[in-house]
């Protein structure tokens, strides 16, 4: 507020008094929202016994919940309550992505061929990850793998001509390069 005449006192007690209702506002919104928000709180659920968990995604057809592990791919059916091995095992896992085809889920998984890291493969599952084929071998380093309900995108980061995005539209059945960044550039993390 603008003080037009300080002499009078007026403004500034118009200013003072919209500062203090500001104050008790906070004040009583403080009171209403900081209770709400104590009572939240969050319950620690059981995990997989795979090890380091690095990905998690939920089936939306069924709600089953996947757990890329250091140790394979686990999966619970009751919310995360218990888990259970779904594949790869034995198997480093990167990254998870799942998508519809019809009435079927299909999954992806970044896999390692050991603890060395020394193989990267995509494998691809339809029976609720129990079974895996793999489906593409990449010369570089899966970064993201993304879908759009039609086709499956995976980007890569590696050297030199291994950066780029290969795509599938037959989930994965077949893999064609989609795009790659300018000269000397990467998609990175």
């Amino acid at each position: 507020l603008k003080v037009k005449n300080p002499s009078d006192g007026g403004d500034v007690r118009l200013a003072s008094l919209h500062i203090n209702f500001m104050r008790h506002l906070l004040r009583v919104l403080s009171l209403l929202v900081l209770p709400c928000l104590s009572q939240a709180q969050w319950e620690q659920l059981p995990g997989p016994s795979g090890g380091m968990v690095y990905s998690v995604v939920q089936s939306t057809r069924t709600g089953n919940i996947f757990a890329g592990t250091s140790n394979g791919i686990f999966v619970s059916k009751n919310h995360g309550m218990t888990w259970s091995q779904a594949g790869l095992s034995g198997k480093p896992i990167g990254r998870l992505s799942i998508t519809q085809q019809g009435e079927v889920d299909v999954m992806f998984a970044d896999a390692f061929s050991d603890y060395g890291y020394s193989r990267e493969v995509l494998c691809r599952s339809t029976d609720e990850g129990m079974t895996w084929e793999e489906c593409y071998h990449p010369s570089s380093s899966i970064v993201r793998i993304l879908e759009d309900g039609q086709n499956t995108y995976v980007v890569l980061d590696g050297w030199k001509d291994t950066v780029g995005v290969v795509l599938s539209s037959d989930f994965g059945r077949s893999w064609v390069t989609y795009a790659k960044p300018p000269q000397g550039d990467s998609f990175g993390d």
